[in-house]
């Protein structure tokens, strides 16, 4: 696994922010993002095989091992969780003329712990299943492949982190994840929680927002300036780019789609909020807590899935989606996922039970580590 991370400019830090929501709770109108993160700084690029590498420019270093990941910048660490072992490769081909990608196939027994506010744990148990290229849709080679070598070093955003596939070879396309922090959180956040599940097969990138939390009139022009580098510094499937992003992260998401970004294949958003009443069709797995008390004004979700709903032209008939459920924190974990009859695109929505953050319901639910990549596997 290959990671690069685009540092701050010589002498600013990241200071380390604790975990919170705090700033994000309403929601402010959606406008075109006018402002432009600079692609300027240094980067450092490690691989698998190194021990450890270090960059003496304001105290930040990056050590990378056979497994887990440590990501320190100016002096804030996060420490990623160690790769499981019992993970078998598998591929699969899609598409007329055929896409190869080498994805992997979760063994039964692998468990992932997170702490959120309030220092509540996670464990849910992974299922065997192989992720797949489908969707209809051909892969579509970036402008990068066939120029770019296995190894990138896309001009990406100050502070995001890449996570490189081992089947990025340069020439063979792989499909692509943008995954967007919460708010008073690092960029790691999702990284540490996810990437075990996804970053065998998926290019990641995983940006920081300007500030505390993500708003489209500042932090717009990020997206497209990780899809620009990714598309001529990167051998992607440009059909293929999804999106996920937990709270700010979720309500940035749906700012762009309001403002009418249409380059996403599929969204995972978690604890979002509505914004607009709807955007382009886009296949949705809207993920909602049940009494989640960082949206007073909407806890349940019933106001937020709407707009999702409303784009996809569904019903509001729904069948059930039988997802695994899993235990959080003592709760056995009720995922509550269903299916909309008669969408354009696939459309399910999750209103579970899991207590995470704390005991808000605003959380990251146990069943997701595998849901989210097997809803994008299926496009």
């Amino acid at each position: 696994m290959k990671y690069l991370i685009k540092l701050l400019p010589l002498g600013l830090t990241l200071a380390g922010i604790p975990l919170g929501c705090s700033g994000e709770d309403t929601p402010a109108p959606p406008g075109p993002g006018n402002s432009t993160t600079g692609a300027g700084g240094s980067s450092t690029l490690s691989t698998s095989s190194v021990s450890a590498s270090s960059m003496g420019m304001s105290g930040a270093a990056v050590t990378t091992q056979a497994g887990p990941t440590t990501s320190s910048v100016g002096g804030t660490t996060s420490q990623g969780s160690t790769g499981a072992a019992g993970m078998g490769g598998s591929s699969t081909t899609s598409g007329q003329g055929g896409m190869t990608s080498s994805v992997s196939t979760g063994q039964g027994g692998m468990s992932t712990e997170t702490t959120g506010a309030g220092g509540s744990d996670t464990t849910g148990a992974m299922t065997t299943g192989t992720a797949t290229t489908g969707g209809g849709l051909d892969a579509k080679p970036s402008a990068g492949c066939g120029n770019v070598n296995a190894s990138p070093s896309p001009n990406l955003p100050n502070n995001t982190i890449l996570s490189v596939p081992p089947t990025h070879d340069g020439s063979t396309p792989v499909p692509v994840i943008m995954a967007f922090h919460a708010a008073g959180n690092p960029n790691t956040q999702l990284k540490d929680r996810f990437g075990d599940n996804w970053e065998d097969k998926y290019l990641v990138v995983y940006p920081k927002s300007a500030g505390n939390e993500w708003n489209n009139n500042t932090d717009g022009q990020v997206v497209d300036n990780l899809f620009n580098a990714l598309t001529n510094d990167a051998c992607i499937d440009e059909n293929r780019v999804f999106a996920t992003g937990h709270s700010s992260g979720a309500q940035f998401i749906v700012q762009r789609l309001c403002a009418g970004e249409k380059r996403w294949r599929a969204i995972a958003p978690i604890a979002s909020s509505k914004y607009c009443d709807s955007w382009d069709p886009v296949p949705a797995l809207v993920i909602h807590g049940i009494g989640d008390q960082e949206r007073s004004w909407d806890p349940n979700g019933e106001e937020d899935i709407v707009p999702y709903r409303t784009s996809n032209g569904c019903q509001q008939t729904s069948t059930e989606y039988p997802v695994d459920g899993c235990s959080s924190s003592g709760t056995q974990v009720d995922p509550g996922c269903v299916s909309f009859d008669g969408c354009s695109e696939r459309t399910l929505w999750c209103q579970h039970n899991d207590p995470q953050y704390g005991t808000s319901h605003h959380g990251l639910p146990c069943f997701a580590d595998t849901l989210i990549p097997e809803f994008f596997g299926s496009f």
